[in-house]
């Protein structure tokens, strides 16, 4: 990533932010508070599937249920709506000479404001069901930059692939269904059996999630092996992510 040329940009970028959070909006009359519909939705039918019917017996299940949803949420909509974004800013693309790179930028950042926001209704929902936070929910900045880098990466690459195979936004649609099962977002790590492990934590949204919860729900702090495993694949994810968009970057407008 070209940081200089973006900081450069700076302004630009946050013109860019505004424009995404105000458009996807405009004439709404609950407006944020949609933002916050989806995982509180989630959070109650889940809490009800499985704290009912399958009869899973963990206190404050539905509080759980929301450390997961939340950063779940942030990378599935982040990545849908970078994936899209080059493409759909085609017209700007040809006109404006700036870093390609803020398109998909924009819209995680624009993304993250929506986080931070169901993260303050997260700690509310802490505070009132008396769940101890202590110091390591301090690292937590330091998770969602993580985060943040492991998205940015995986958006690169499927931005820069959605302009030359337009189907690309059609695949990522399942393939998040099927990622979401696998990431323990309604059930913890400690449920897998323990050898499987090292290849459950290839996935970096399990990683993800997984320090989440130790850092907000357990009061603790994550294992050694998960921290790593996110960090690696996140700045892997990066450094592919940068290596892919640098590349195509330059036929974007010839094939827009």
């Amino acid at each position: 990533m070209n940081w200089v040329e973006i900081y450069r940009f700076r302004y630009f970028l946050r013109n860019m932010v505004v424009r995404d959070l105000k458009v996807r909006y405009k004439g709404s009359a609950l407006g944020f508070l949609w933002s916050l519909m989806n995982p509180l939705l989630m959070m109650l039918v889940l809490s009800l599937v499985f704290s009912v019917a399958f009869k899973i017996s963990m206190p404050h299940y539905s509080i759980f249920l929301l450390c997961g949803l939340l950063p779940w949420n942030f990378f599935a909509v982040s990545v849908s709506n970078a994936t899209g974004s080059v493409v759909g800013q085609a017209g700007l693309l040809k006109k404006v000479a700036f870093p390609r790179e803020i398109l998909p930028l924009a819209s995680i950042l624009a993304n993250l404001v929506h986080f931070g926001i169901g993260l303050l209704i997260l700690f509310i929902f802490l505070i009132a069901f008396k769940i101890p936070l202590g110091l390591p929910a301090l690292a937590l900045p330091l998770v969602i930059l993580l985060q943040v880098v492991f998205v940015l990466g995986f958006s690169l690459i499927l931005s820069a692939l959605n302009v030359f195979y337009r189907d690309v936004q059609q695949v990522l649609e399942v393939l998040l269904l099927i990622w979401f099962y696998l990431t323990p977002v309604f059930y913890s790590l400690s449920m897998i059996p323990g050898r499987f492990h090292r290849f459950y934590l290839l996935n970096p949204m399990a990683s993800l999630v997984t320090m989440y919860r130790a850092l907000l729900f357990e009061n603790g702090w994550p294992s050694a092996k998960v921290i790593f495993a996110a960090a690696a694949i996140s700045l892997l994810a990066l450094l592919v992510g940068h290596f892919v968009f640098r590349r195509y970057q330059y036929r974007f407008a010839e094939e827009l």
